[in-house]
């Protein structure tokens, strides 16, 4: 594959393979996929505010994903490639990730406990395609979207891992139409993940991981869940 020269000149050297399976052409296309995707989400959302009659419950709960899917195998068609390999090297990082995460969510339970927090939360239960779209579907197309296209695409056009990174965290989270600072948190440790390993699967499998935390923080950590819930419902008013 023929590398670009605007690669070779601006984009440092431990870089070039992070791009080697992006095109330019498909990089360039980045904000016009995220103008898209804005505006036929707005359209949706305004029609399921005023007619919500009119659309099937599937649409409503995954819109975001079928869009994400539409994207990626058109992306697809024009030529990218997401980045699959994943060393040894990789797993072990991504397991010490996990080890430290459980570690943080252990410390902020314990430091709820301290101020105050009962722990009394009531614990989520959801249907088994819901729990299929949380931990699989939804991870998996959000992370080559938005990870494996839309952050390298960054990459390419603004020369600079740090900014590619917070703005397509940023673009991540209001994705979701919201301004929840958990997302673009989890948006900025998948970049790095990704761009430390070359890989897009430990991004995807923290993404679940972190989806997952809706089941296990009431049951292992309630005094953190019931935080969490007081600080959203605090957002919310």
């Amino acid at each position: 594959m023929d590398v670009h020269p605007f690669i070779l000149l601006q984009v440092r050297s431990d870089t070039k393979d992070f791009l080697k399976t992006l095109e330019p052409k498909l990089a360039s296309q980045s904000f016009s996929w995220l103008g898209f995707y804005f505006v036929l989400a707005v359209i949706l959302h305004l029609c399921l505010h005023f007619f919500p009659e009119f659309f099937p419950n599937w649409l409503k709960e995954s819109g975001f994903q079928i869009f994400l899917l539409g994207a990626l195998a058109l992306l697809f068609k024009q030529g990218w490639r997401p980045q699959l390999q994943c060393s040894g090297k990789s797993i072990a990082i991504f397991v010490g990730l996990v080890l430290l995460y459980f570690g943080l969510l252990w410390l902020l339970d314990f430091g709820a406990k301290l101020s105050g927090y009962t722990g009394v939360v009531s614990i989520v239960r959801v249907g088994h395609l819901e729990l299929i779209l949380l931990i699989v579907v939804a991870p998996v197309l959000e992370e080559f979207f938005f990870r494996d296209y839309l952050f390298r695409a960054f990459v390419w056009q603004m020369n600079r891992i740090q900014r590619a990174a917070f703005f397509s965290s940023a673009f991540f989270m209001l994705a979701h139409f919201s301004l929840h600072p958990g997302a673009f948190v989890l948006g900025i440790v998948n970049c790095i993940l990704f761009a430390s390993l070359r890989s897009v699967w430990p991004a995807v499998a923290f993404h679940a991981l972190s989806n997952l935390s809706l089941f296990f923080l009431p049951a292992y950590f309630p005094h953190l869940a019931e935080f969490v819930v007081a600080l959203q419902q605090l957002q919310i008013q």
